[in-house]
């Protein structure tokens, strides 16, 4: 039942937004379900729109296989993408002639506040959590490797059993975010352990970079972009839990001094090349080139 109101209100939303725009407006939709309604729909009335839609992080559905091609053939539809390897995935799965889509990474929430790296914490522990993509089982053999750190971790219901549990472990499952992001606040370290290149983990990153904290996590082309090049000594290999293991105890070793300065560099990247402003700007410039606007 929940999805067929979810449905119906996309659909409510997607046909207003029709009827309250003209042929020379562009329409922008959050999530791509949204754009391929808006565009099926434009296209079975003949009516012209050009439509940004975002969240394009994967290949989609079969079963909405030739609407989504309808849509990625279409030259006033520009799917945005997170990712640039997903390009040549869209383009050889759809078997697209032309690629009519935009790569836009991930940006910093402005909402959220910046905080300087406190390195005398209450309790010195390392945060993991998260759903998507995770790769429990490299990390979870670090914990029990290095007993002498304490770990708090917040997953999906049921992503860990209890059997992989140690005492140095603090384990919660599916926290209210409030709670879940205080928790990250007020660690010293956090880790985002991730099982494939694809788009997941980026908003623990972010956050946890923002809120003065560093990040380890896996070397992909979905998070190395978030780590200036002198500190890409926080990307371990995926699948490497001894690379992982020593990143920790590099990490959880430093001084206050070093401790700073590694969270200097973090959010000087971040700042520098994920400001919202300067991505919304990029967007703006490819619409002028288009000659959308």
């Amino acid at each position: 039942m929940g999805k067929i109101l979810v449905r119906f209100f996309i659909y409510l939303q997607t046909i207003k937004a029709i009827l309250l725009s003209n042929p020379d407006d562009i329409i922008i939709t959050w999530g791509h379900t949204q754009g391929v309604i808006m565009n099926h729909i434009c296209s079975i009335f003949k009516i012209k729109r050009k439509i940004v839609s975002f969240s394009w992080i994967g290949l989609q559905y079969k079963r909405m296989y030739k609407k989504i091609t309808k849509c990625l053939n279409n030259e006033n539809f520009m799917p945005i993408i997170n990712d640039k390897n997903l390009k040549k995935e869209f383009i050889d799965y759809y078997k697209l002639k032309s690629w009519h889509g935009f790569y836009l990474p991930d940006v910093y929430d402005e909402n959220n506040e910046w905080l300087n790296p406190k390195f005398d914490k209450k309790e010195k522990y390392i945060f993991a959590g998260g759903v998507n993509n995770r790769d429990w089982d490299t990390l979870i053999s670090v914990v029990k490797e290095t007993p002498e750190i304490k770990y708090i971790i917040v997953s999906g219901k049921n992503d860990i059993k209890n059997k992989y549990l140690s005492n140095n472990i603090e384990y919660f499952e599916e926290l209210p975010t409030e709670e879940y992001y205080g928790k990250m606040k007020n660690a010293f370290i956090t880790i985002c352990p991730l099982k494939d290149n694809k788009v997941s983990g980026l908003i623990n990153i972010i956050k946890s970079i923002q809120y003065g904290i560093p990040c380890i996590t896996t070397d992909l082309n979905v998070t190395s972009i978030y780590y200036p090049d002198s500190m890409k000594n926080l990307l371990y290999e995926k699948n490497n839990p001894k690379m992982l293991k020593d990143i920790v105890y590099d990490l959880y070793s430093m001084d206050n001094t070093e401790y700073e300065n590694v969270v200097k560099k973090l959010q000087e990247k971040l700042q520098e090349d994920f400001n919202p402003q300067k991505i919304v700007k990029k967007l703006i410039d490819e619409m002028k080139n288009r000659k959308w606007i």
